[in-house]
């Protein structure tokens, strides 16, 4: 019995360092192409592809700046082509906006 119990124990310990490895990893990577940039470009074409899925046009964003300590995320040139069947060209543009958020709040427990 204590060689099946060892077996098991054995493969669930495994099993939880190679989650705990995959995880650690993932955070070392997020942490890294949040230093150099990365997490931008990524957000930016995250996010104009789903203003296109809600809005069923065609979106760009220009640029896109998330800053995670200061809680912010800023985004400029925001396009949203003409619906099929209009004229051509944009059928809404915006210059420029800032969202403010508190990330703490995303890890707060709720009650």
């Amino acid at each position: 019995m204590s060689g099946l119990l060892h077996k098991v124990t054995s493969a669930t310990f495994r099993s939880v360092k190679n989650t705990t490895q995959t995880c650690l990893s993932l955070v070392a990577f997020g942490v890294v192409a949040y230093a150099f940039g990365a997490v931008d470009e990524v957000t930016r074409a995250l996010l104009a592809r789903a203003l296109a899925a809600a809005l069923g046009t065609p979106v760009s964003v220009g640029a896109l700046e998330l800053s995670l300590v200061a809680g912010r995320l800023e985004c400029s040139r925001v396009s949203l082509s003409q619906y099929p069947g209009f004229p051509g060209g944009e059928a809404a543009s915006l210059g420029g906006a800032t969202v403010e958020f508190d990330l703490s709040e995303v890890f707060r427990r709720r009650a």
